[in-house]
């Protein structure tokens, strides 16, 4: 099974940590990957940067265009030929494009795909005035292994509660508002962020602007107890609920695909029009009530939150490694009207099945 992947390959964007997730899946499922990059940054992972050396094919059984709406390109002639379906992937959440400029160019572009993909039900369903073709909604993974579970102490006398780029603003007032109201509450706030914060010389909060790496990241998350995840996008916290804690998520955008009472907090939220002003490109904003009333519920149930994370660390990474992803976006690809879906996902069982049989062999050996 032959793959071309446009994407940006930048481990340290959002849309480029997936783009070399899809890639490397892909490599991983036995697929012969090729990759037609928008952007490189360095260092890549020796796989990947394998793949950047391999000529370009004149045929296809598969092509996907990752990246934000405006970032998909219109297919070229030489590349709607070579390509048996084509997939335009999106990452981004929104409720509307119609803030977009160029949104004619948009129309025209999602066009020439096969298939196009939202990574929630919101951001599909505001891609529907813009597609003429099939539309379906998978969301991006991460890799489990470099996110593995740690041992903590639950029962620890502070409870430590963390956050990673997203809303800190919401959380940090919400966390003065409750030792204020409670000064000897023993919980701690620690936040990284590049969002610039004045010192509040608060007790128990810690504020870092550093640009930390995934080694950086995991010490961090294996300090914590408890992850606040309250904007649209959901790597951080799947990486955290991966390593046996909790999250504490809004109810809203790609955490829906993965949130439940089993694993987190669902936490309630009101909608806001985004950073674009446009009233129909909303944001959800966490209810602070709801994200207090939460923070302290975690402080009482210690336990609760260890069974939760226990079994966070056994189901996130069956539900959203990027190898499950790579396995639910083919089911869509098989769902596409005609043959050529059914082609694809043909050739990837193939593709797994003999690369599996490698593996079987090597381990009996």
């Amino acid at each position: 099974m032959k793959v071309l992947i446009k994407a940006d390959l930048t481990p340290h964007t959002a849309s480029g940590y997936d783009g070399l997730g899809i890639a490397l899946a892909l490599r991983q499922a036995g697929a012969d990957v090729h990759l037609d990059p928008r952007t490189v940054q360095a260092p890549l992972p020796p796989d990947v940067a394998e793949l950047l050396t391999k000529r370009a094919s004149t045929a296809y059984d598969l092509l996907i265009s990752h990246g934000t709406p405006t970032q998909l390109p219109a297919l070229t002639a030489a590349e709607r030929r070579s390509a048996a379906l084509a997939v335009a992937w999106t990452c981004w959440h929104t409720t509307s494009l119609d803030h977009l400029k160029g949104r004619s160019a948009l129309r025209r572009n999602l066009s020439e795909y096969d298939l196009v993909v939202g990574y929630d039900a919101l951001s599909t369903s505001a891609l529907q005035p813009y597609v003429t073709s099939s539309s379906a909604t998978v969301q991006g993974g991460f890799w489990p292994r470099l996110w593995p579970a740690v041992d903590r102490d639950f029962f620890a006398p502070n409870l430590k509660i963390g956050l990673v780029a997203e809303d800190p603003l919401t959380a940090i007032d919400a966390y003065i508002e409750l030792r204020r109201d409670n000064p000897d509450l023993p919980i701690s706030l620690t936040v990284n962020t590049p969002t610039p914060i004045a010192a509040t010389g608060l007790p128990g909060l810690h504020v870092f602007t550093e640009d930390w790496d995934d080694e950086t990241l995991h010490r961090f998350f294996a300090s914590q107890h408890v992850l606040l995840a309250l904007g649209p996008g959901s790597t951080p916290a799947l990486q955290f609920l991966s390593t046996g804690a909790p999250v504490i998520a809004t109810n809203w955008g790609g955490h829906q695909q993965w949130l439940s009472p089993a694993i987190g907090y669902p936490l309630h939220y009101e909608l806001y029009p985004d950073s674009t002003g446009h009233p129909d490109s909303l944001t959800a904003v966490a209810a602070k009530e709801h994200l207090k009333a939460l923070m302290l519920h975690a402080a009482a149930h210690r336990d609760e939150l260890r069974r939760k994370g226990e079994l966070a660390a056994d189901l996130v990474p069956q539900m959203c490694g990027w190898d499950k992803v790579i396995d639910r976006l083919t089911e869509k690809i098989a769902a596409v009207p005609g043959d050529r879906g059914g082609h694809v996902i043909t050739r990837y069982r193939a593709a797994k099945a003999r690369i599996e049989e490698s593996r079987q062999a090597v381990s009996f050996l």
